[in-house]
């Protein structure tokens, strides 16, 4: 008989975190069938069909992630993962193992906790090497968890590994008795940037929860899409657990945690395959790109409706311009490169997050599409991301920027803190522009 077979406790740990997952949502699930405040019949109707109509829910399988070796990865990877691409957040946690030499995943039975990276430990790396060097020589990520008296994502890794310790929080095994404990989330809540409780939830699906999901912009944006509104964090838990319950009479296999992920999923290889609809003149999204909510841009719109011929015939030649006019932003023929810096206006939005622009020197102008006194459109992509945004230039200012309003992909207004924020990017960071006629995408220097 193996060391494994004589130690069977270990195998018990999913089992035991669903046994009290299910416990927990029980209030949840009459909810579901008594109404759902915030998500009503007809909204998770709504979800459930786009669910079955845009998934395979027959196939749902969850990946690496969710199996993680040691419970110091899952903190790693919830935190990191936040308002971010999941790509720079795998290189991350890959960074971390490999310059450790700890084991990464582990499908089936977890290993035992003396066979682990115990929570302990990896505090005492901490404490070892120094924050510093955990951040700039190990993770090699300088993210912050907030643009707003944020700090370091790797530090918040570290209050939020001291906050497992002080409720006896060691390995996998003991994940169970934390999770959904509610002086233990109150902890986390406190650490600068994890107030929301979204980094939290994906903690806890991570080491092993089946009864929660991850409420980020990705399942945001597939909730709008469905249903046509936006929720809270909570009511996003509610209207996907109510669809939830809606398909697993069709797929016995599905948890919520699937659900969760099959969505996630969707959206981002609909993201990556449709980075841009330019050469679709009837996607709505690339309406939403072009509308611009600024004076500027609605008088320029008025006086060119006033001065154009308008008709069927003119309409379509008009289109055929404005798409002949577009840059081919595969193409490096006439890609210019130039360096900009990220400043703050000195007033702040409602919630106090300073307003942002990107700064240019003047002497790049003429790589640029500015008109003088005018906001000129343009396509920002910032982390992989694009959105419809403004550039102006006036007599005045001794720089162009980068107008602080700007549109995501389905037509949401946000603002360029928000994104840049999201991204990593922070007041006076220095960064790279990559412009080619106007689609301009910034980059880390």
């Amino acid at each position: 008989m193996s060391h494994r077979e004589k130690n069977p406790e270990p195998i018990l740990i999913e089992a035991v975190i669903r046994k009290k997952g299910a416990e927990r949502s029980k209030d949840t699930q009459h909810l579901a069938r008594s109404g759902m405040p915030g998500a009503g019949r007809h909204t998770v109707e709504a979800l459930a069909r786009s669910c079955r109509t845009v998934l395979n829910l027959a196939d749902v399988r969850l990946p690496d992630e969710y199996f993680y070796a040691s419970l110091p990865l899952c903190v790693i990877d919830a935190v990191f993962s936040i308002s971010v691409r999941y790509s720079s957040t795998r290189n991350t946690v890959e960074r971390f193992c490999h310059r450790f030499g700890i084991a990464q995943f582990i499908r089936g039975q977890p290993l035992l906790p003396s066979e682990q990276l115990s929570v302990g430990a990896f505090i005492e790396l901490y404490e070892r090497h120094g924050l510093d060097y955990m951040t700039d020589s190990v993770f090699r990520n300088r993210q912050r968890t907030s643009t707003t008296n944020g700090i370091l994502k790797s530090e918040a890794v570290l209050l939020f590994s001291r906050a497992l310790r002080a409720h006896g929080v060691d390995c996998r095994q003991d994940a169970a008795r934390i999770i959904g404990d509610e002086a233990f989330a109150r902890q986390v809540r406190k650490i600068p940037g994890q107030r929301s409780g979204i980094s939290l939830r994906y903690f806890y699906m991570l080491a092993g929860s089946d009864d929660y999901i991850k409420p980020d912009r990705m399942i945001a944006r597939f909730l709008q899409a469905a249903t046509g509104k936006c929720f809270s964090i909570e009511a996003s838990h509610e209207v996907i657990l109510g669809a939830w319950r809606l398909l697993s009479d069709e797929h016995p296999r599905l948890t919520l945690r699937m659900l969760d992920y099959a969505i996630w999923q969707h959206q981002r290889v609909r993201r990556t395959l449709v980075p841009d609809c330019r050469r679709r003149t009837d996607a709505p999204i690339l309406v939403a790109k072009l509308r611009f909510r600024d004076a500027d841009a609605e008088a320029s719109a008025s006086i060119r409706s006033r001065q154009e011929p308008r008709g069927p015939l003119c309409d379509a030649g008009a289109s055929q311009r404005v798409e002949s006019k577009r840059p081919n932003v595969r193409s490096e023929t006439n890609m210019m490169r130039m360096q900009a810096t990220i400043r703050g206006l000195g007033r702040c939005y409602v919630g106090g997050l300073e307003y942002l622009e990107v700064h240019i020197p003047k002497d790049a102008g003429p790589s640029l599409p500015v008109k003088e006194g005018k906001r000129v459109p343009i396509r920002l992509a910032v982390d992989g991301q694009w959105y419809a945004a403004g550039i102006r230039s006036t007599s005045r200012n001794a720089y162009i920027w980068i107008c602080p309003d700007v549109l995501d992909s389905h037509g949401q207004g946000t603002n360029l803190a928000h994104v840049l924020g999201r991204a990593g990017f922070t007041k006076n960071d220095r960064v790279t522009l990559d412009v080619q006629g106007t689609s301009i995408k910034v980059e880390s220097r």
